[in-house]
């Protein structure tokens, strides 16, 4: 549950949208938006579907916390943003926050859905229905005895880029992703994926180092 507060912002969400995409505010046609609840109640985790002149649809997935992002780099805070009721808040992109990923790979594998969101007005609370994406996991890949290799490595995206063609039934019934629908698209498309890919023995000697660095 995302409590929306009724604030002024400095920059506004579409400023920084724009500052992500490198374009003008006024380029941005905003289509729907989904929220993914912080079970510490601390950090905003929302995600913005976007048209770009060119006709693109594009995901920004945004995180707004109330403290710098512990062992980040310089490069990944997008912008300080001055919230009228929360304060300031530190805005990154949705993937360089573990937080983030971690819930979306819940909402994932658990076959739940996005937060519901109420808009704040001092005492009053109004459940959010206007401008949201409706999305849902379809729970996690279970993998069959023989494949259990240490070979197989998990990978967890979010998809830069849409595809509104989107997903037959039986695609869309297909564990390991994150599927949604808003307003003027009812066909689902693929938001998300969490699953296991196979790699070689040089591939996976590549991947230990990156952990290692990281």
């Amino acid at each position: 549950m995302s409590d929306i507060y009724d604030a002024e912002l400095k920059p506004s969400k579409n400023q920084v949208l724009a500052t992500v995409l490198g374009t003008d505010e006024a380029d941005i046609e905003k289509l729907a938006s989904y929220r993914f609840d912080d079970p510490a109640g601390q950090i905003g985790m929302e995600v913005h579907i976007v048209r770009t002149p060119d006709g693109s649809v594009l995901q920004v997935p945004l995180v707004y916390r109330p403290e710098p992002l512990e062992d980040a780099e310089e490069d990944e805070l997008i912008t300080t943003m001055e919230h009228s009721v929360l304060g300031t808040r530190y805005v990154y992109l949705g993937m360089s926050d573990p937080v983030f990923a971690e819930a979306l790979d819940v909402t994932i594998s658990e076959e739940q859905g996005g937060a519901e969101q109420f808009l704040v007005e001092g005492d009053t609370r109004t459940p959010i229905t206007e401008g949201l994406a409706t999305v849902t996991g379809t729970g996690e890949i279970e993998l069959e005895e023989e494949e259990d290799d240490e070979n197989l490595i998990g990978v967890l995206e979010l998809f830069a880029e849409l595809d509104l063609d989107g997903l037959s039934e039986e695609e869309a019934s297909q564990p390991g992703q994150l599927i949604g629908t808003w307003e003027g698209q009812n066909t689902p498309v693929l938001l998300a994926h969490s699953g296991l890919v196979y790699v070689d023995e040089d591939e996976l000697e590549e991947f230990d180092e990156e952990g290692d660095e990281n």
